[in-house]
C-alpha cells in the first residue's frame, strides 16, 4: 500500500461517517434552503451550512478535483458476460491534514456515479471484503496512486456480480470515494469524521463501447 503514496506540495473535515453520500443539491436548492433559514437562529444556520458542505457538491471545476483520472475516455471491453475496464487515477491530498482510508487488506470503498440531466446516480460499485485492516494514511500534500478495476455484469444477471445498473452503461461518470476520514479510531463507531464530498469525487470521464 505504501508504494502508492508519494510526497507533493485548505483544512477541513465534517460530520461523521454516514451513508448520506448519495444526496446531491444544486445551487438553486441550496439558495432556497439558506433563504428560509436566514431569519432563524445563527446556530441553526451555521449548522446547516456545515452539513451541506459535507454532503453536497459546491461546484468545483474538474481540474480542481483532488481525484484526477489519467484519461477522460475509457473503453469498456467485453469479458465473458460482462464488461471491464481499468481506470488509473491519483488523489492529491490538499485537504490540509492527513486522510485515513478505512480498508480491508488494501481494498476500500470506491464506486462509479453516472451523470443524467445534471444529477448523479450510483451506477456501479465493487464487492468489498468485510474485514478491518490498519487505515491507509495519506499525509498532507502527498499523492496517492490507485487503479479502479471495473468489471460489471448486466443488471439482470442473477449469479454474477457486481452489476452495472443499465444494460448499456455508456455515459459520463465520476469516481466517488466512500471513505476518507480526518481521524481514525478502531474502537469508535463511526471510525471518524468524513471529509466533504467535493474532496472525494473525481473529474468527469466517459465510458464507451
Amino acid at each position: 500500500m505504501l508504494d502508492r503514496i508519494e510526497s507533493n506540495d485548505r483544512r477541513g473535515g465534517c460530520g461523521v461517517f454516514t451513508h448520506l453520500d448519495g444526496l446531491r443539491m444544486n445551487r438553486t436548492t441550496l439558495k432556497l434552503m439558506l433563504a428560509r433559514l436566514g431569519s432563524r437562529k445563527g446556530l441553526l444556520l451555521s449548522g446547516t451550512i456545515a452539513w451541506l458542505a459535507c454532503y453536497a457538491t459546491t461546484g468545483l471545476s474538474d481540474d480542481e478535483r483532488l481525484l484526477q483520472t489519467e484519461s477522460f475516455v475509457y473503453d469498456l471491453q467485453p469479458d465473458w458476460i460482462g464488461l471491464r475496464t481499468e481506470i488509473p487515477y491519483t488523489f492529491i491530498n490538499r485537504t490540509g491534514r492527513t486522510i485515513y482510508l478505512v480498508n480491508c487488506n488494501g481494498v476500500f470503498s470506491r464506486y462509479l456515479e453516472r451523470e443524467n440531466e445534471g444529477e448523479w446516480k450510483i451506477a456501479w460499485s465493487p464487492l468489498i471484503p468485510s474485514c478491518l485492516s490498519s487505515p491507509i494514511a495519506i499525509e498532507e500534500n502527498a499523492v496517492f496512486h490507485d487503479t479502479l478495476h471495473v468489471w460489471g455484469a448486466p443488471p439482470d444477471s442473477v449469479n454474477q456480480g457486481p452489476n452495472f445498473d443499465l444494460a448499456d452503461p455508456t455515459g459520463v461518470y465520476r469516481i466517488v470515494w466512500g471513505t476518507g476520514l480526518t481521524s481514525f479510531d478502531a474502537y469508535a463507531q463511526p471510525f471518524g469524521p468524513l471529509i466533504k464530498l467535493d474532496w472525494r469525487v473525481s473529474n468527469r470521464f466517459t465510458l464507451r463501447r
